[in-house]
């Protein structure tokens, strides 16, 4: 009867150490980081990209009077907040010239796919670098 018992605490010890150090790699990994996202419509195109300490803001947007795209582009240094409600807080050091403040609130619908909750926007990931030029 002691070996049983031995072997279910030996099972038990080694689950919770098992549990207990996948749930703190998983809580490391940064979910934002390294990927770039695209929205694009009728008259724009937004492009986000986050590397480690860097953000990238690139908004293209269709000429009036030429059939060039105009593009505005924005480098800064951020930071993000996981929220309890599984949102997510991108505040800027350098506001865009083209935003009303420097936070974005954003929601990850899952891997490819980020909701940005004040604009409605749903921005799609890829793996296009040259989207980012100007």
């Amino acid at each position: 009867m002691t070996s049983n018992s031995s072997f279910l605490k030996i099972a038990a010890c080694i689950f919770a150490f098992l549990y207990v150090g996948l749930s703190l790699y998983g809580c490391s990994k940064e979910p934002l980081i390294g990927k770039i996202f695209y929205y694009s419509d009728d008259s724009s195109k937004l492009i986000a990209a986050f590397e480690k300490d860097t953000f990238y803001y690139v908004l293209k947007q269709k000429s009036p009077v030429s059939p060039q795209e105009i593009a505005i582009g924005h480098k800064t240094k951020y930071t993000v907040t996981k929220n309890p409600d599984n949102t997510y807080l991108v505040t800027l050091e350098k506001k865009p010239t083209f935003w009303e403040k420097n936070t974005w609130l954003i929601e990850l619908k899952d891997d490819k796919t980020l909701y940005s909750v004040e604009s409605g926007k749903t921005y799609i990931r890829t793996e296009d670098k040259s989207l980012l030029k100007k």
